[in-house]
């Protein structure tokens, strides 16, 4: 497994990485921001040398946003926000596409505020939109290629 994660979240990552190698799996600690096409490119070729194929791409980076009005949005909050759950998702499907075989999948994720909504998190999350019709274009255009897309909303609860 390898896993991508800020600089800023190597504990976490450190704390995955041993989770991982308890059950007995290899695990391949990847620093970076999904916001630059480069390092998406990097994690897919990186990867795939490591363990030498890739099946399964999960898309999970997320920023979550917590404000509640939209003055109280910024420029800077909604360009990460998008950036990081909408456009990454593009070149990260794009390095890993020449490495899926028929039976691997494509995995993006979403919060539940981003699928149903709230009154409590208006801005929080944009995940649904841009990734799911991106990959429904994609599969429509090569769904010769076999591979399983599937987009996934955990169920939060405070």
């Amino acid at each position: 497994m390898a896993i991508v994660y800020l600089p800023e979240e190597q504990l976490d990552a450190d704390d995955t990485r041993r989770m991982v190698e308890e059950t007995g799996r290899r695990c391949l600690p990847l620093p970076g921001d999904l916001k630059d096409a480069a390092v998406c490119q990097g994690v897919v070729a990186r990867t795939v040398a490591e363990f030498g194929r890739l099946n399964i791409l999960v898309g999970n980076a997320a920023c979550l946003n917590s404000k509640l009005e939209l003055e109280q949005l910024t420029a800077q909050d909604w360009d990460r926000t998008f950036k990081t759950n909408a456009y990454a998702h593009f070149p990260l499907v794009m390095a890993a596409l020449p490495h899926l075989d028929p039976g691997d999948a494509v995995i993006a994720t979403a919060t539940e505020e981003a699928l149903k909504g709230s009154t409590n998190r208006r801005w929080a999350d944009d995940r649904p939109g841009h990734p799911s019709v991106f990959r429904v274009k994609v599969m429509t255009c090569r769904s010769s290629w076999g591979y399983t897309d599937y987009f996934i909303s955990p169920v939060w609860r405070p």
